[in-house]
């Protein structure tokens, strides 16, 4: 597992970490989980994109699956 404290380096970490699943929050500093999903997808990645939020958006089109804070 690995963490990253925002969009940027998230990106910056998947062509070196390689992941299976990808969570993005909403809410982040730098870039919105969209457009982390966004660039992900503009790079040809498909790695499964987990959307995590206190308010979903009515678009989440693309993302695997989404959760909606606050969770246990």
């Amino acid at each position: 597992m690995l963490t990253t404290a925002s969009g940027v380096k998230a990106l910056e970490a998947v062509p070196v970490f390689r992941p299976d699943v990808i969570l993005v929050d909403m809410r982040m500093p730098d870039l919105s989980g969209i457009k982390v999903l966004d660039a992900l997808r503009r790079a040809g990645l498909t790695v499964p994109v987990i959307l995590i939020s206190g308010h979903l958006p009515r678009a989440r089109e693309g993302f695997f699956a989404t959760i909606k804070k606050p969770f246990e």
